[in-house]
């Protein structure tokens, strides 16, 4: 009978067991998360530049020539025709565009040296004319210059003088630019200011007295000239362009015979050279 309790009670045990819930097994912990860095940002290549012009230009060429031979000088005029359209109040008008090259028939080393930097500035100034092939101004000119040449002989001395002006459409021309040569016409010698005064016979400082006398007439020296104040004024003594006389002067003798210096005359409403003239 103890046998059989025994074993019920057993029996009974082992379906107690069966019925219970499994113990929960330990969870693994979780790797920790990894922040993965962020992708940069795709930047925009930048564009490409290209050396095309907005507008392209086209180089003219001269319209006509005319060739002065006055013995051993020969100057050579090159025209171009250009059309000034309706510009500040200006009615449209035409105007011919003229670069004077000057060549001398003497055997020197200095009138070769001369004769080649002439024909290689002719050139220069020539290509500066150019006109809009596209655009809304196209066959319009948009860069033009114009040189002019004179050259004067006193005694033994020839002195050659240029006078370029550059334009730029619509926004109007750049300061005048002078060149002064000077030659002894006997040797073919490029000369200095200094030697030809001496050649003259005319004292350095008493040209320099004069010239500053002509000058103070209607100008004051520019170191004295008030903030916004129009009147003309000169370089002074130790500056650029200034009425000091030496080599880098720019200095000749006209066919009379008279002295003419190119000295700076600043105004805001007038070209920054001015030629004056002391009769000898």
């Amino acid at each position: 009978m103890i046998k059989k309790i025994t074993t019920c009670f057993l029996v009974m045990a082992i379906v107690a067991g069966c019925t219970q819930a499994p113990v929960e097994a330990d969870k693994p912990e979780e790797p920790p998360v990894v922040e993965q860095p962020q992708k940069p940002m795709e930047q925009e290549k930048p564009k490409e530049e290209t050396n095309e012009p907005k507008e392209k230009l086209i180089v003219t060429r001269p319209s006509e020539t005319t060739i002065l031979d006055d013995g051993f000088v020969t100057v050579t005029s090159y025209l171009i025709n250009l059309k000034i359209d309706s510009f500040n109040g200006w009615d449209e008008m035409d105007i011919s565009k003229k670069v004077d090259m000057i060549q001398f028939d003497i055997n020197s080393e200095d009138v070769l040296i001369f004769n080649q930097y002439m024909q290689d500035e002719t050139d220069k100034w020539l290509s500066e004319t150019t006109y809009f092939e596209d655009g809304e101004n196209k066959d319009h000119w948009h860069t033009t210059a114009m040189k002019d040449i004179k050259y004067f002989i006193y005694e033994d001395v020839i002195a050659v003088v240029s006078k370029i002006n550059r334009y730029l459409y619509v926004a109007g021309s750049a300061n005048t630019i002078y060149e002064v040569s000077n030659f002894e016409i006997s040797t073919g010698r490029k000369m200095s200011n200094l030697a030809i005064l001496s050649k003259m016979n005319i004292d350095a400082n008493s040209l320099q007295n004069q010239l500053l006398n002509k000058i103070q007439i209607d100008n004051i020296p520019c170191s004295e000239l008030k903030e916004n104040e129009l009147s003309y004024c000169y370089e002074d003594r130790n500056q650029a362009g200034s009425y000091f006389i030496n080599d880098d002067t720019q200095l000749f003798f006209d066919n009379e015979g008279n002295c003419n210096v190119i000295v700076d005359i600043r105004n805001a409403m007038k070209e920054p050279k001015e030629i004056f003239t002391i009769k000898m």
